[in-house]
């Protein structure tokens, strides 16, 4: 029976894990998406206790995985942003660990317990269910010699020896479980104190934005605009609507005074940088083009706004769905209800769009703070040996960040609410 089985499988068992993976991310998305249609005044993502998730490590998720993994803790209205593996709690929850190798990423926090402290056995809570995440592993190699390379020699090559490589990644699924899915309070609560203490203190050291009267003030945003330092010029026009150009490859926005509050200015300002990834000099989703003008048009609609949901969110203001894309809500819900592969290329491209503005972004927040020029692009060419080297990092947590193309993008009417 067990290979028949094997051999012919059906239902739910002839699902690979990725799909399954899919099925899960569809059924919360269409939950959320839900939820916004019933009330304008719900952002797409809701603030809670904590910004971003984070693996064992301290280091943040990001991409794909930070945007699924808020939605999860919305949902599930969890209070503590930390991530683990089923070996993580069965071993280094435990204090059995058996991670010797000196290249693991250290726990952010020292897990054996203290002087006086009688730990219990930490376990996953009974009916609790793991959520999915992405990884991907690179696998990269010489275009001559077909001979392979490790990251680290990759990372260290110049950018004229890393174009005689090829890189292909590959997507693997890793389940993990909220803290907060364990006993880990009851069991060891001096470590889970200490974990809540530090992963608060990690929250704090992001960058959030500054009151100026009413409005939001994001230095780093403003500094890139008013400098030019974005990939595209921005312009900003009084009497005009906010909307990406790709023939002249320009943004065109309103002033800010025009918009109701700060998180509304800069909210819209991430859509339309969203939109100008897509152009062919970058991640070339415009000129990636199924045929059909609505449904292209649409799934573009929704990559901006879930990609400026992420970096608005990593940056501690709201990002609310745009009135003209609350048009394309009943046609993102009949996409995800007909077919769940339609958010894997999409939020790849959410992924790669919201890093490479969430990069920009850092490089402006240097220049900032330190009042000096910061090289903005290490490989001049954006962002994709780093999303590299991000995701293979993430490999212990479980996470898959991979890179596609595919889009449309045109001008959008002129609604300054953001609502």
């Amino acid at each position: 029976m067990g290979q028949t089985r094997k051999y012919h499988w059906t239902g739910e068992d002839a699902k690979s894990a990725e799909d399954r993976a899919l099925d899960t991310f569809a059924e919360l998305m269409m939950e959320r998406i839900k939820a916004i249609d019933k009330d304008w005044q719900k952002p797409w993502i809701e603030k809670g206790s904590f910004v971003m998730p984070r693996n064992l490590s301290g280091r943040p998720y990001n991409g794909i995985n930070t945007f699924l993994l808020l939605l999860y803790s919305a949902k599930r209205k969890f209070d503590m942003p930390v991530f683990v593996t089923h070996n993580q709690i069965a071993y280094d929850l435990n204090n059995k660990s058996k991670l010797k190798d000196d290249k693991t990423e250290k726990p952010a926090v020292d897990l054996q317990p203290t002087e006086g402290e009688n730990p219990g056995f930490v376990h996953i809570l009974k009916g609790e269910k793991a959520f999915p995440v992405f990884l991907s592993i690179p696998m990269i190699k010489e275009k001559d010699t077909n001979k392979p390379v490790t990251l680290s020699e990759y990372n260290s090559m110049t950018k004229e020896e890393q174009e005689r490589c090829y890189v292909r990644s590959y997507t693997h699924v890793y389940n993990v479980y909220n803290l907060q899915q364990t006993n880990l309070k009851e069991a060891r609560p001096e470590l889970y104190a200490k974990i809540e203490a530090k992963f608060k203190e990690l929250d704090k050291s992001g960058i959030v934005p500054m009151e100026e009267g009413q409005m939001f003030k994001f230095d780093p945003l403003d500094k890139m605009v008013a400098e030019n330092k974005w990939i595209c010029p921005v312009r900003f026009e009084e009497n005009q609507g906010a909307y990406y150009s790709p023939s002249k490859n320009e943004i065109v926005f309103p002033p800010k005074k025009n918009f109701i509050d700060g998180e509304s200015f800069y909210g819209n300002l991430l859509h339309e940088m969203t939109h100008s990834t897509g152009s062919k000099e970058l991640f070339g989703r415009l000129d990636n083009k199924t045929g059909d003008k609505k449904f292209d048009y649409a799934r573009e609609e929704l990559v901006a706004e879930m990609s400026a949901a992420v970096v608005a969110h990593q940056y501690g203001f709201d990002k609310h769905i745009k009135d003209d894309s609350a048009a394309y809500l009943k046609s993102w819900l009949g996409s995800l209800k007909e077919d769940p592969s339609f958010l894997k290329t999409t939020l790849d491209d959410v992924k790669k769009a919201a890093n490479f503005i969430g990069h920009r972004i850092e490089d402006m927040r240097l220049d900032v703070r330190e009042i000096q020029t910061i090289t903005v692009d290490a490989n001049e060419d954006g962002i994709p040996d780093m999303a590299i080297s991000d995701a293979l990092a993430d490999k212990k947590q479980g996470e898959n960040e991979r890179e596609a193309v595919e889009e449309v993008a045109a001008k959008n009417p002129a609604v300054h609410r953001g609502r």
